[in-house]
């Protein structure tokens, strides 16, 4: 199905268009830096039927994957090794790369900021409750109230192979590498 917006041509078949399914799973893959995740890892998953959707990167097995051509044992290890790397993400991260349309980091910052700080309060928001902050248009309330509505038990399903990371601190993801060397002192008891 398709829909003309404006100049531009819009497939409405989210769900079940394939073009769309792998937009979203790679959209995903990339943003959280998932390093030994290709398009053509993912190609293979989505053919092979071992993939329809985000959630189901999480349920692979090493034998799923190193059944796929040119993917070995360690190959399909170190895939899975470095997914599990990156469980642990901001709230921020999460719902960003879930790539809810007209919604990017300046709305789901302002989002945020508005006091839907945690997974069950974004997943708890309604058109009143989130229409009153400052800064949020008609179509970007409207375009994430639909998805998170469209999507709930994909988002739900997604939220249970992660820990998402409260946001009541800027520093909330981010790793730090300390050089250098230090003295040691010995304490007096």
């Amino acid at each position: 199905n398709l829909e003309i917006k404006g100049e531009y041509l819009y497939c409405t078949n989210h769900s079940c268009c394939p073009a769309q399914v792998k937009g979203r799973i790679i959209n995903w893959i990339t943003n959280l830096d998932i390093l030994e995740w290709g398009d053509k890892l993912i190609d293979q998953l989505l053919l092979n039927k071992k993939i329809e959707k985000i959630s189901d990167i999480y349920k692979l097995t090493e034998k799923d994957l190193s059944s796929l051509e040119r993917m070995g044992q360690k190959s399909a290890k170190r895939c899975l090794d470095s997914l599990e790397l990156k469980k642990t993400i901001t709230l921020q991260k999460f719902f960003g790369s879930l790539g809810i349309p007209n919604c990017g980091d300046s709305t789901l910052d302002l989002i945020i900021k508005g006091g839907f700080n945690s997974f069950e309060k974004i997943m708890g928001v309604t058109d009143k409750n989130i229409s009153g902050i400052k800064g949020l248009g008609d179509m970007r309330v409207k375009s994430f109230i639909s998805f998170i509505s469209d999507n709930r038990d994909e988002i739900n399903e997604i939220n249970k192979n992660l820990k998402i990371l409260s946001t009541s601190t800027s520093l909330a993801g981010i790793n730090f590498c300390f050089t250098g060397s230090f003295k040691t002192a010995k304490r007096e008891v």
